[in-house]
């Protein structure tokens, strides 16, 4: 996961980052703690250990993903520096 204050930022209650809207619900609803939770997460936040992948990174986007919403993941494959690619896939309707 990447980008926790964005993506809490967007709204995205049932999604996988629904559980951060469960958190100030029911532990913060006064949001008293929000910059240190946000603070902590950003820790473990993929983004900022983007620079460091030497691999070849692939990276595929399903346009109506509701579960990762594709921009929130892309804070961390634009701050790659290794070889990459970015695959989209066709949805059909």
């Amino acid at each position: 996961m990447t980008d926790y204050r964005a993506a809490y930022g967007a709204g995205c209650d049932v999604c996988a980052f629904g559980q951060l809207g469960y958190w100030f619900r029911y532990h913060d609803s006064l949001r008293k703690n929000e910059n240190e939770f946000f603070r902590l997460l950003d820790y473990v936040d993929v983004k900022h250990q983007a620079e460091n992948i030497k691999a070849e990174v692939v990276m595929v986007i399903g346009p109506k993903d509701t579960v990762v919403f594709s921009k929130k993941q892309m804070a961390t494959f634009n701050r790659n520096n290794s070889k990459k690619a970015v695959g989209f896939v066709r949805v059909r309707t």
